[in-house]
């Protein structure tokens, strides 16, 4: 019991230095926002911009310093310690951990994250994913090009966690996704595809090695892509990573594809799949998004 209640504060201690993280990220994205305001009212872009240069740029280093030091150093004390915490508990000790605070910070990391939903429930809340936390003001501004270099930082901490190597992921509009599909199944008509495609927020092709986004899904929110290209990662680990179960890589050999018909679709076998399952929940925890109510048919319950 006095494990547990360690654990829980050394959990919330964490989240709160997340909340803090993100508070004083927005804080710097307002002075921003009233910078650009006083442009727009009118003050000369000149002196907005030495302004931005004078006060926001080095105030932006050093908010980016501090977040740095905290990620580096208190996040990953409180990882290892927590996993040590975990540890004497699966031990099943009922005293202090006596334990060797020296564990590897990815160790501790997927320790931590392991424990419960709490500590990452949300990609803000969570540190290994630190390039994948996106400011939705900036996104909008974005074109799709500046969107796709943010996804492929964002890929550097999903590849890193997942232990498998980044592979390419190409942005492609609704004839090429129909395109693509066609080829797969020979019997689909090109108006099924195309509908197909447009109800698609990406892919993994297991024979090309690539992961494919949904272009027009990028004018949607960042949370939402984000979600995708998780779910893809996911399934390219299911594919080819270390430590994937049986049951995974069974499924995975038996891959049931999503086909539209009008007529009557196979989504519900398609979605009750352990590898979708499995890949729904990762996209979830790295976004902090859930899908639509439509997937709650893709849930399999056990009493």
């Amino acid at each position: 019991m006095i494990l547990e209640v360690q654990k829980q504060k050394l959990m919330e201690m964490r989240s709160f230095l997340g909340d803090f993280c993100l508070l004083i990220n927005m804080e710097m994205e307002n002075l921003k926002d009233k910078l650009h305001k006083n442009v727009a009212m009118g003050f000369p872009v000149d002196i907005a911009g030495h302004y931005e240069q004078l006060y926001y740029v080095p105030e932006k280093q050093h908010v980016n310093d501090l977040i740095q030091t905290i990620q580096t150093n208190h996040y990953n004390y409180l990882d290892d310690v927590t996993s040590d915490i975990q540890t004497a508990i699966n031990r099943g000790s009922g005293g202090s951990t006596g334990g060797n605070f020296g564990t590897s910070a990815a160790a501790g990391a997927a320790a931590a994250a392991a424990i419960g939903a709490t500590a990452a429930h949300s990609v803000n809340n969570n540190t290994r994913f630190k390039n994948c936390i996106f400011n939705e003001k900036e996104w909008k501004m974005w074109n799709n090009d500046q969107k796709m270099k943010k996804l492929d930082k964002c890929a550097d901490d999903i590849t890193k966690d997942l232990g498998i190597a980044k592979i390419p992921v190409k942005a492609k509009n609704i004839e090429e996704m129909a395109q693509e599909f066609m080829k797969i199944d020979k019997d689909l008509s090109i108006e099924n595809a195309r509908i197909g495609a447009e109800n698609t927020g990406g892919y993994y092709d297991s024979n090309t090695g690539e992961i494919t986004i949904n272009e027009a899904r990028l004018a949607n929110e960042p949370e939402y892509v984000l979600r995708t290209l998780a779910h893809e990662y996911r399934h390219r680990w299911q594919d080819v990573g270390e430590d994937v179960s049986d049951e995974l890589k069974e499924n995975w050999d038996n891959y049931i594809p999503y086909k539209y018909n009008p007529q009557g679709d196979n989504f519900r076998d398609y979605c009750r799949q352990p590898v979708e399952r499995d890949a729904r929940k990762y996209g979830e925890m790295i976004s902090g998004l859930s899908y639509p109510e439509r997937y709650g048919q893709c849930e399999i319950k056990t009493s």
